[in-house]
């Protein structure tokens, strides 16, 4: 998001975009020019799964359907793990779920972000996650609250 102009641009549920942050900004310009005026039609301000995914694609943004090599050993290992916490082989939950996360693990901190003031004062910011572990699939997080004061 950026204040000038006040604009703001989202992806979200997105495995092939190299740089889903470049999408979000990509979004961003094209909302801020408003409507085609050919069509009338208007811009995406906010592009989730396929959808973002094709649209990134058309505009030229960098995509790669091979993701395997974007998930890191450990992070499978450490899925895996909780996968087995949470739904052990051959059992059903009988209670409440509790899954044992060491202080040490990062498994549930993922979002990271960056503001920037330029000289003129301009305002820019972005937030990206690579979600959380064990989420519920199609889950958008909080990082998407947008407001302007």
């Amino acid at each position: 998001m950026s204040s000038d102009p006040d604009s703001f641009g989202a992806v979200g549920a997105v495995t092939s975009i190299c740089n889903p942050i470049q999408a979000a900004n990509a979004v961003m310009r094209a909302s801020s020019r408003g409507p085609d005026k050919r069509v009338g039609l208007i811009p995406p301000m906010f592009l989730v799964g396929n959808g973002a995914e094709s649209w990134a694609k058309e505009q030229g943004i960098p995509t790669d359907l091979d993701r395997r090599h974007k998930i890191t050993d450990n992070a499978l290992a450490k899925y895996a793990e909780y996968m087995e916490q949470a739904f052990p082989a051959h059992s059903q939950p009988t209670g409440p779920l509790t899954l044992q996360i060491s202080d040490d693990d990062d498994m549930l901190l993922d979002t990271v972000g960056a503001v920037c003031i330029d000289s003129r004062g301009v305002v820019s910011a972005g937030v990206s996650s690579g979600g959380i572990v064990l989420k519920y699939p199609g889950r958008i997080g909080e990082l998407l609250s947008y407001w302007k004061e």
